[in-house]
């Protein structure tokens, strides 16, 4: 996490202020300033020579004129200041790192695909789909379970069930009947697609289709990520449903994870699904960095910002916001912030464990198949009885 990474910068900070600060002691000259060197010897190496009237006038001068010694300082300043420089140095190191490389300190992409949803027994699509600005995007596209649920077990090693090991459930233990609505995945700020295997497998399960797409830089995508752009990404995965795949809004699922939840709120601003979810998410980012460095002029300096805050008055769907008391990346208040900015109608759901592993627990599987049976039980559009978006093709 970029938590993290911000951490390590400055302890690195901190090492280069301390070298350069000895190399300042070492390189400085002696307290009393350098001595001048004699005339007549500076007239004898230049090759000149001098009569004896000019050298003796120059080794007899007043001793008034030869310069003084500066006294050497004592008491508590001689320590006090370097530590000042110390500390100003470190300030000033860590405030640049953060000016400079905040993308570096926010995304940390992986290029390399470790599986696939057939690791899993999911079908699903390689798709490619084209931003606004061309970059081309990577993505999975996930149907939703074939009437009577007729996939294949997943098998892990051994022969013991993968979904059971992974969230203590057998497949299709939540599964519907019919198809339920699709899912627009947005994932957070590390890996790719292949490290949210379980959370697509958990919506199999659910009867909802899926689609997860990576950021520009992360995966298979072209390009590097940038807070436009993820927007971008994140535009071109809704218009590929909509335009290619036949969804109808009141059909889509936004969910964004962490960062992710920033990108899901854009995307429930400027258009109107049937439910965004913001699991994890923060406020904004620099009301993180904030929180965990008050020293650094944060606000001032943050260039990537991803105000979720502030996008929420604007959300006019229905708002299901997830955290866990126990997320030691993202702070809980900021994610309750979230929540109570948001319009009605909205819930919450407090999860367990900590950032990386709450989804990944029995009780989030069934807190969020009770809530999509309890509140919003999302069927397909009723003009089509078997829309594109949820066919295995």
């Amino acid at each position: 996490m970029f938590l993290t990474t911000l951490t390590r910068a400055a302890i690195c900070a901190a090492g280069s202020a301390l070298m350069l600060l000895w190399a300042g002691f070492v390189l400085s000259p002696a307290p009393g300033g350098p001595q001048p060197a004699r005339p007549g010897a500076a007239a004898v190496r230049k090759g000149r020579i001098m009569d004896n009237a000019a050298s003796e006038k120059h080794d007899h001068a007043p001793l008034a004129d030869k310069p003084k010694r500066k006294p050497k300082k004592t008491g508590p300043g001689r320590f006090i200041w370097p530590i000042v420089r110390i500390a100003v140095l470190v300030y000033l190191g860590l405030a640049l790192l953060l000016l400079l490389f905040q993308g570096r300190l926010v995304y940390h992409p992986m290029r390399e695909i470790e599986a696939t949803p057939q690791s899993l027994s999911m079908e699903y699509e390689d798709v490619r789909f084209t931003t606004s600005d061309g970059v081309e995007i990577a993505a999975w596209f996930v149907p939703a379970r074939r009437a009577g649920g007729r996939h294949a077990k997943p098998q892990a090693a051994g022969g013991q069930n993968v979904a059971t090991k992974a969230a203590g459930t057998a497949p299709g233990k939540h599964a519907p009947r019919r198809p339920r609505g699709v899912v627009l995945f947005c994932h957070g700020n590390g890996g790719n697609i292949s490290h949210r295997l379980y959370t697509l497998h958990m919506y199999h399960r659910l009867g909802f289709a899926a689609l997860i797409f990576d950021y520009r830089g992360y995966g298979r995508s072209a390009g590097s990520p940038s807070e436009q752009g993820t927007y971008k990404d994140a535009e071109a995965a809704w218009e590929y449903l909509i335009e290619k795949r036949g969804c109808s809004p009141a059909d889509i699922v936004v969910h964004g994870r962490s960062l992710g939840g920033a990108v899901a709120a854009y995307l429930a601003e400027k258009h109107k699904p049937a439910l965004v979810i913001l699991e994890s998410t923060f406020s904004s980012i620099p009301d993180v960095g904030a929180h965990y460095y008050p020293f650094l002029p944060i606000r001032w300096l943050a260039r990537i910002r991803y105000n979720t805050l502030a996008r929420m008055e604007n959300i006019r769907c229905r708002v299901l916001s997830m955290h866990s008391k126990g997320d030691g990346i993202i702070p809980y208040k900021l994610g309750r912030r979230v929540y109570e900015a948001a319009n009605e109608p909205k819930d919450f759901i407090e999860m367990t464990a900590g950032h990386n592993e709450g989804f990944s627990t029995q009780q989030y599987e069934d807190s969020l198949a009770d809530y999509f049976n309890r509140v919003v039980p999302i069927h397909p559009s009723p003009h089509s009885t078997r829309p594109r978006s949820f066919g295995p093709g």
